[in-house]
């Protein structure tokens, strides 16, 4: 009997074992329940303890918390210092919770520091929730395969199995490699994939996807390519860079934050000092509302929120069968307002689409003559262009480019120039060539052009989340920071404005990505 394949027990994001995020997302929050509950006691029998038991006591009784909550935060500061990062949400959190403590502001001091960790809990919950779909796909890896070899069954590696050779699928296992069904008949989820939820049926002769499952009886297969040339290899190849391509958005926030913490730092320094020295103010009062501002100054709405938005983006095109190599892809879609499309077949049905929302769509084509007259006469098509060698569909291309933004729609090898060219390049990656699906920006693995309108969609929806977190970060701390130079706010609406905000932005990013 053949062993049966063995599922990782690793977190596909991090390498760890799988149960530790459950682990620590339980310590984390008995952690806070008791932090909570304690402080909460503290608070409303503060004036009681301290008559009874005296001030001693309750400066006692609210370190508990403070330090239970603060003290790797305050590490954390520490080892950024001796970095020379100063600049950093753990340095500021630390400095102005402890000069709150040296002002006697204890309860606000806990407060801030309690609020800022539940806080954190809760966005790094929310962004391993929002990679989960990416985390998915790279879990589809097959580890093994059963190889069939003089009569016997032999598990291997995937990546030491090579093409010709037979291997049997059991139900419930996943196909580790491309390659032909030779016996058995059944049904496969390639949703991993495809994003295509609706199993299919597959027997002798029909081509199978390494990474889809087998739902029903035992499959054999011939394998037709090596695994690091199979259709999961490009997908996980593709998925673990897509990170790196960052939008033109996500870098100018990365850039502004290393402004605007020591700004609003310097502004925070300058509220402590110069109402006192020439207005005669209370020291004790601009600094307390200097403190406000260092909590503020903290860019982690921003930092945390807007690549999330990106990432969103990405995990909600994946889910669909469409893979986006990086958030800058979603920013270039954006600007597209013209489509060329090299591949025939349900393209006027999409061109009709397209147009609903101003993008005009060409077909170029290098088969007969009659290919390109059909073109010629869709009634969404703007129009089709006789047959045309590679060197003379890349000239071509510019021309639809004159004045607008292109995309290009291919699958073939002759169209890797023009999908590099493109504003942005389409490459159907079920059949596709390898150096096409290389050379684009996004790929679609059901080769269903119908998945184009969707890919503008998610493009537009993941501009929507993002500016509308952009707006309420600079908004919400703005507000506060206007409030607190005034009076009229504490610690506690500026970690509101700092936490608080953060987590509002990561939970929209979420909820506008999984529409």
């Amino acid at each position: 009997m053949p062993t049966s394949v063995q599922e990782t027990s690793l977190c596909p994001c991090c390498g760890k074992d799988a149960d530790f995020h459950e682990r620590e997302e339980r310590r984390e929050i008995l952690l806070l329940t008791i932090c909570g509950i304690f402080f909460a006691v503290i608070l409303v029998f503060e004036e009681y303890l301290e008559q009874h038991l005296g001030v001693s006591f309750v400066w006692g009784a609210y370190a508990i918390p403070y330090l239970a909550c603060g003290t790797s935060i305050i590490r954390a500061a520490g080892r950024a210092l001796a970095r020379g990062d100063i600049f950093n949400e753990f340095t500021l959190m630390a400095l102005a919770t402890l000069a709150a403590i040296a002002m006697g502001e204890l309860p606000e001091a806990v407060g801030v520091m309690l609020f800022y960790r539940c806080g954190e809990f809760f966005q790094g919950r929310a962004a391993s929730n929002s990679r989960r779909s990416i985390g998915r796909l790279l879990a589809s890896k097959p580890d093994l395969a059963h190889v069939q070899e003089n009569r016997q069954t032999i598990d291997h590696l995937v990546e030491d199995v090579l093409p010709g050779q037979q291997i049997t699928v059991q139900a419930g296992e996943k196909i580790p490699l491309d390659g032909v069904v030779l016996a058995g008949v059944s049904t496969v989820d390639q949703s991993p994939l495809t994003g295509e939820s609706a199993p299919i049926g597959v027997q002798a002769g029909d081509r199978v996807l390494g990474g889809s499952i087998n739902l029903g009886s035992v499959l054999t297969v011939e394998v037709q390519r090596p695994f690091d040339q199979s259709q999961i290899a490009r997908i996980l190849e593709l998925v673990e860079h897509a990170s790196a391509n960052k939008s033109s958005t996500e870098r100018f926030i990365t850039r502004f934050a290393r402004y605007y913490t020591p700004t609003i730092t310097a502004a925070a320094l300058l509220v402590a000092a110069l109402p006192p020295l020439f207005l005669g103010g209370d020291w004790r009062t601009w600094a307390y509302r200097a403190l406000i501002l260092l909590v503020i100054a903290c860019p982690c709405a921003l930092l945390i929120s807007i690549p999330l938005g990106y990432f969103g983006g990405i995990g909600a095109a994946s889910r669909r069968g469409i893979l986006v190599k990086g958030g800058i892809v979603f920013d270039n879609l954006l600007h597209v307002d013209n489509i060329v499309f090299r591949i025939e077949a349900d393209a006027s049905q999409t061109a009709g689409v397209l147009a609903e929302h101003g993008i005009r769509s060409h077909m170029l084509t290098d088969d007969m003559e009659d290919t390109a007259a059909w073109a010629a006469e869709q009634p969404n098509l703007a129009g089709g262009r006789p047959p045309l060698l590679p060197e003379e569909k890349a000239a071509a291309l510019p021309g639809f480019a004159q004045a607008a933004h292109t995309a290009y729609v291919g699958d073939d090898i002759n169209d890797a120039p023009l999908l590099a060219l493109s504003r942005v390049g389409i490459a159907m990656g079920g059949m596709g060539a390898k150096t096409a699906i290389e050379a684009a920006d996004v790929v679609i693995l059901n080769d269903s052009p119908e998945k184009i309108p969707e890919l503008f969609a998610i493009a537009r929806r993941v501009r929507r989340v993002v500016w509308q977190n952009i707006a309420l970060a600079f908004g919400v701390k703005g507000l506060i920071m206007i409030f607190g130079i005034a009076g009229l706010s504490g610690l506690w609406e500026a970690v509101f404005a700092d936490v608080g905000v953060a987590l509002l932005a990561v939970l929209n990013a979420v909820r506008g990505t999984r529409k």
